[in-house]
């Protein structure tokens, strides 16, 4: 199911999702009908009820118009969407996020990639973890920049925050923000390029990500990524660059892709969900997956 929506003066909003290709899925855009996102032709491909789409196994979807890849530029706006990751095991990732990929049809691209652009992990999660991470330069390790570890807030991988809270107690089966029911995700950017997420579950409203709780301190050391997610004794987080928020407005400025992926390895283990019991940590070797993400549109 999926729904996602921009919220300034004026509103702006995406409308109900449906199918009319194997690969196409239509949805109005920011008042436009011409909107779709297309999957990628490797992929399980999409299911779509009324105004749900749902992802199963391995997939990776864009959202476009006419011209080629849908233009998005988040400063000033409000991203919300509804998600329910109660079917996706750990050791699988359910990613909606903002990449730098070239317009108007250019190859796919993240700061993974060669060549790599900047990417925006508004919301990275399974029934177990969920983070947000901030790329905007090539490079590995904890250096205090947001390299391909990334900037990032994790609630799952270590069993407390840097600040002793209980990283189960705040998301996942039961949690403050029950991952076995949907939940919305709100995500930010402000004008300056801090990247803000908060969750919300009935009354409850949580924030996951700001400029303060993210960071890749130096001489981390968790394995693939760090921020919070690092061991209380690694210190508090130093929150993100100067020089991060700069490059994530001027990516933003200049128009971003909107993805959402549902994929699944072994690693996912390192750096979302490490303290995931084995009893729910999915049989992955690399290929078709038995999971399914869950979005839901805003009406």
């Amino acid at each position: 199911m999926l729904a996602l929506g921009f919220r300034r003066a004026p509103t702006l909003m995406l409308g109900a999702v449906y199918p009319i290709a194997a690969a196409n899925y239509p949805i109005a855009f920011d008042g436009s009908a011409s909107t779709f996102f297309v999957a990628e032709r490797w992929g399980n491909g999409a299911q779509v009820a009324g105004d749900a789409i749902t992802l199963s196994g391995n997939n990776r979807l864009y959202l476009k118009d006419g011209g080629g890849y849908a233009h998005i530029d988040l400063r000033g706006k409000t991203l919300r969407f509804t998600v329910d990751v109660s079917r996706v095991p750990c050791s699988c990732n359910a990613a909606l996020y903002l990449v730098s990929m070239q317009f108007p049809n250019g190859g796919y691209c993240d700061i993974q990639t060669q060549p790599s652009c900047t990417e925006l992990d508004l919301f990275e999660a399974n029934s177990h973890s969920i983070q947000a991470t901030v790329h905007t330069r090539r490079g590995y390790g904890g250096d205090g920049t947001c390299n391909q570890w990334g900037c990032a807030v994790n609630w799952g991988n270590f069993p407390m925050t840097a600040n002793g809270h209980s990283t189960s107690a705040l998301f996942g089966p039961g949690g403050h923000i029950d991952s076995s029911r949907p939940f919305e995700v709100a995500a930010s950017l402000s004008l300056d390029g801090e990247l803000v997420v908060e969750l919300e579950q009935g009354e409850r409203r949580t924030g996951l990500f700001n400029r303060s709780a993210a960071s890749n301190p130096v001489g981390g050391s968790c394995g693939g990524a760090c921020g919070v997610r690092d061991p209380p004794h690694d210190g508090a987080p130093t929150g993100l660059p100067a020089e991060a928020l700069a490059v994530s407005a001027d990516a933003s400025a200049a128009g971003m892709v909107l993805v959402i992926s549902l994929w699944g390895n072994n690693d996912v283990g390192r750096w979302l969900d490490n303290e995931c019991p084995a009893s729910r940590r999915a049989a992955v070797r690399g290929a078709r997956l038995p999971l399914e993400l869950s979005l839901v549109t805003q009406t």
